[in-house]
């Protein structure tokens, strides 16, 4: 294949990962969390209201706040949530760690507690061990907060 066929398409593939890379600002109605260590005492999650040059007005449970954007060190837009990724992903990797040891404890070994298919037995242990990770995954996952840039600062 030329050479000059493939640039298309790597040079493509580049400029849409740099436009994907872009952040864009916060939008009336999505969920920020600011964050301005002299005026709060901690991060604040809440409502995106609107941004001036010098101002920006956020809704904490329907209560507005209005903070001088100079207080503000960091201000981040919620991108959607990790639950249902990290619930998949705890499950199938405590599903393959238990269906391993499942399989490998019951296999040449004829005992009560193991089934004549060590694979059964294997099955068995992984959905026991992967259930309760997803869960717990799912529980403890949170939203994925992107940082956007504050007016005035790159």
């Amino acid at each position: 294949m030329n050479a000059r066929a493939l640039l298309l398409p790597i040079a493509t593939a580049l400029l849409s990962a740099g436009l994907q890379a872009q952040r864009l600002p916060p939008a009336p109605g999505d969920r920020v969390r600011v964050t301005a260590p002299d005026h709060i005492v901690r991060p604040m999650v809440g409502t995106f209201v609107a941004i001036t040059a010098d101002s920006l007005a956020v809704a904490e449970n329907s209560r507005p706040l209005t903070l001088p954007v100079r207080l503000v060190t960091q201000l981040e837009v919620s991108r959607g949530s990790n639950r249902g990724r990290n619930a998949l992903r705890a499950f199938a990797i405590a599903f393959v760690i238990g269906a391993a040891i499942g399989t490998a404890s019951c296999s040449g070994t004829e005992s009560y507690a193991c089934p004549e298919n060590p694979l059964v037995a294997g099955l068995a242990l992984g959905t026991v061990l992967g259930l309760p990770s997803a869960l717990i995954a799912a529980i403890a996952s949170g939203d994925r907060w992107e940082t956007v840039p504050l007016p005035g600062r790159p």
